[in-house]
């Protein structure tokens, strides 16, 4: 088996740009973000262990070079869908004191 330039990028591709996302909903979480609950490598290898799980399962990646400003963009992106979708997950809802009873 060849490793050519295209094939790398395809490869990191693949699972960087989930390992981003992951990652960066994986330390927005009050539950995974703090320090004495889990340390940096035990979050990064969870991290990691998610996006090889995952990686498959989820559409093609964008055939971009990493290092370039398409790359940054989407490297940006992916940060901030991950914080934002931790964000929505994790934040105490306006219904939190009636929990179990219906909202107004």
């Amino acid at each position: 088996m060849e490793l050519d330039s295209a094939r790398i990028s395809a490869w990191i591709g693949t699972y960087f740009w989930p390992l981003l996302r992951i990652s960066a909903m994986l330390l927005a979480s009050p539950v995974f973000g703090a320090r004495q609950i889990l340390p940096m490598r035990v979050r990064v290898g969870l991290a990691v262990a998610i996006t090889w799980a995952l990686a498959p399962m989820l559409e093609p990646a964008p055939a971009v070079e990493v290092l370039s400003a398409d790359g940054l963009a989407i490297a940006v992106h992916q940060l901030l869908l991950g914080v934002a979708m931790d964000s929505s997950c994790s934040s105490p809802s306006p219904c939190w004191p009636w929990a179990g009873r219906r909202c107004p």
